[in-house]
């Protein structure tokens, strides 16, 4: 199978600076794949680079308290392709994603609803850049929290 731009008519080669549907996503392509007859077309999704998986709990967590739930160092010399971040408590709370010492993303769990994902496709997280994930127990008893961070290491 090759992968051939120039076989492309224009009208079939469309990029946008902003979503058709108006929504501010990122740029968007087609292509086109030519394969030969009997090529087999392989597509793989998912994370990129060595798959990492950061699992933590922690325990007594008092109201109104913030603490640090789990958090990631990327290593020297790679970097993090951050996709996912799974969060959940035994009360309403407050979840924080710092990249960077940077506040990038906020979410807030209800009665009925105690679990959060942030699924963060094109997160990319430097060498020497530290992920962390704070947990603030808005609720009225001790509670007990996990988190997850999941992504891929890419080795430069």
């Amino acid at each position: 199978m090759t992968f051939n731009p120039d076989a492309i008519r224009d009208n079939d080669r469309k990029a946008y600076d902003n979503d058709p549907n108006g929504l501010d996503q990122k740029t968007v392509r087609r292509v086109k794949l030519i394969q030969g007859a009997g090529d087999a077309v392989k597509v793989e999704l998912g994370l990129s680079g060595i798959p990492i998986t950061i699992p933590n709990a922690i325990s007594s967590v008092s109201p109104n308290v913030n603490v640090l739930l789990v958090s990631y160092t990327t290593p020297v010399l790679s970097r993090f392709d951050l996709s996912k971040i799974m969060c959940s408590g035994d009360n309403i709370s407050i979840y924080r994603v710092y990249v960077g010492g940077v506040l990038h993303y906020t979410k807030r769990t209800t009665w009925g609803q105690f679990n959060v994902e942030f699924n963060l496709l094109d997160g990319i997280v430097l060498a020497g850049d530290k992920v962390e994930v704070f947990v603030e127990n808005r609720g009225k008893k001790v509670s007990n929290y996990e988190g997850t961070i999941i992504g891929g290491e890419v080795l430069l």
